[in-house]
């Protein structure tokens, strides 16, 4: 099993900016009661990849939510949440945010478990039996209070995994600046806190340089109620909950005693994977501000649990704004506005990971194409949709896809689509991608350029199409924080900048987005 998972890691609450941002924020929801399937489970799974695996599935209901691991002999992965009906379980594991995590189907007849996985390029059949309780999870629960030794302990460990299970860690950054950085930071480890121990090793994985390498932050990572997204020189609050509703709209001028554009500035250097494309870390950037384990463990404000932000309305005038932190649970439940009153047509039915809309006054069809779950069944209807209408256009949206299984989109959404003649002409088929098209949706965007007549309009993929990918994962034996490494180089552009460029770009303006305005959209449906 494998993955070609991004889907940077800030576990309930990330935050999506559509063309912009590159992470979303999702609700967790409460999805499993006390009486539904839990246990140890243990079986096989034949995997297209690795052929026949022993694997164990220890699955827990905490909180009204599916947690626990799925362990197999190439990696221990995380489960994400699920639901379980009618004797049907459906798990989420991998991944870390939308749209880019492994999809478990089981049908449950007492302790046996029969059904299938799929997890990005890979998947296949799994069988397995309960053999008792669950297990208590300290593997799986990041623990920040531990040992100076065991922090020592767990950097060497984190070096040695990279240097031996990434495809290529050098590709980069060199093999002696590499060990340079971690030997530094080993050295001054003693003097410490955890938040600045997590971000100096989240920093020696960055610079590996691939957008699937990383130490994701743990669930405790302490969120202020705020969202801050960059427009040109201005930093805007577009999204908030609680008391940061105050800001909502307003300039984020500063963090602490620190502007805002120093602070960016901090969280791109340390936390953002070297060898991409500045779109990406710009993107991933932005989505750290409001993140009081980032913030605190580069020095930006004293403590991770309260924050101060100063902002300034369109009256010109400013105000100090302290903030507390919410915990994971407080940001999963809380209510979160937007700064527009409407959602554009790409934010709307944002549980819909696949849906599809004719807009009839412009003969076009629109496709808003965010995740890979079921697209062998989805993607089939949708074509027949798109048949029946003949519109005059085609929009495929990638804008807020994450990534999956990028064989799935290439065979049953692209080489379908190549056989419509009527759509597949250029100014006639559309594919909308920006810095949140990762991954698997990255490949395809690439796969759209050079298999059919699409024009590509948006801004430019964060990703590079050329790189390493297909992220396995592997918890650190004392803090059980989670390192995710790639584990296969992909070539997806033959030729030219190692970047997927779109044909047309547009980057939306602060007024369009505060109105609710989609430019990019705009754009296709006004051309001739």
């Amino acid at each position: 099993m494998a993955t070609s998972a991004y889907n940077r890691r800030i576990g309930a609450l990330t935050v999506v900016l559509g063309a912009v941002m590159l992470c979303s924020r999702t609700i967790a929801v409460a999805s499993c009661e006390p009486s539904d399937p839990t246990g140890y489970y243990e079986g096989t799974a034949r995997s297209k990849e690795a052929g026949a695996l022993r694997v164990a599935l220890n699955l827990r209901c905490d909180a009204g939510r599916y947690d626990g691991n799925l362990v197999t002999p190439v990696g221990t992965f995380a489960i994400r949440g699920g639901s379980y009906a009618r004797g049907a379980l459906n798990l989420r594991f991998g991944g870390g945010a939308i749209g880019d995590e492994g999809v478990i189907v089981l049908k449950v007849d007492g302790d046996n478990a029969i059904g299938s996985f799929q997890l990005a390029a890979d998947s296949g059949p799994l069988a397995l039996s309960r053999t008792g309780p669950a297990h208590v999870l300290a593997a799986g629960e990041p623990d920040l209070a531990i040992t100076k030794q065991q922090w020592h302990d767990d950097l060497h460990f984190l070096v040695a995994e990279l240097m031996t299970k990434h495809v290529d860690p050098f590709f980069v950054t060199p093999r002696q600046k590499l060990v340079a950085e971690a030997t530094a930071l080993d050295a001054r480890l003693d003097t410490l806190d955890p938040d600045q121990i997590y971000m100096g090793m989240d920093h020696v994985a960055n610079l590996v340089g691939d957008g699937h390498t990383f130490v994701e932050f743990p669930p405790n990572l302490a969120l202020f109620p705020l969202v801050v997204r960059r427009f040109g020189v201005d930093y805007r609050v577009v999204e908030a909950t609680g008391a940061g509703r105050q800001a909502l709209g307003m300039r984020v001028l500063g963090i602490g005693d620190m502007s805002v554009g120093k602070v960016y500035d901090k969280l791109f250097a340390a936390i953002t994977p070297v060898g991409e494309t500045e779109a990406l870390r710009d993107a991933r950037a932005q989505n750290f501000l409001n993140i009081g384990m980032a913030l605190h463990g580069l020095g930006v404000i004293p403590g991770r649990s309260s924050a101060t932000y100063k902002v300034e309305g369109d009256d010109g005038k400013t105000r100090d704004l302290t903030l507390q932190s919410l915990s994971q649970a407080e940001a999963n439940a809380a209510e979160w506005d937007w700064v527009f009153a409407n959602r554009p047509l790409y934010r709307q039915r944002p549980k819909e990971g696949f849906w599809y809309a004719y807009l009839s006054e412009r003969n076009t069809v629109y496709c808003s194409f965010r995740s890979y779950t079921n697209l062998n069944v989805l993607a089939p209807m949708f074509i027949d949709f798109v048949k029946t209408k003949q519109p005059n256009k085609l929009v495929i949206d990638l804008r807020l896809n994450g990534g999956g299984d990028y064989t799935e989109g290439l065979k049953y959404l692209i080489q379908p689509i190549t056989g419509l003649d009527s759509v597949n002409r250029k100014g006639h088929l559309f594919v909308l991608i920006g810095p949140s098209t990762f991954s698997a949706a990255m490949s395809n965007a690439a796969q759209f350029r050079t298999m059919t007549n699409a024009l590509l309009v948006g801004q430019t993929i964060g990703e590079r199409p050329n790189s390493p990918q297909e992220a396995n994962e592997e918890r650190l034996p004392n803090s059980h924080l989670l390192l995710r490494y790639s584990t296969k180089y992909y070539h997806f552009l033959p030729s030219g900048a190692n970047m997927i460029v779109p044909d047309q770009e547009i980057e939306p303006t602060w007024q369009e987005f505060k109105a609710g305005r989609d430019p990019v959209l705009d754009w296709v449906l006004a051309s001739p």
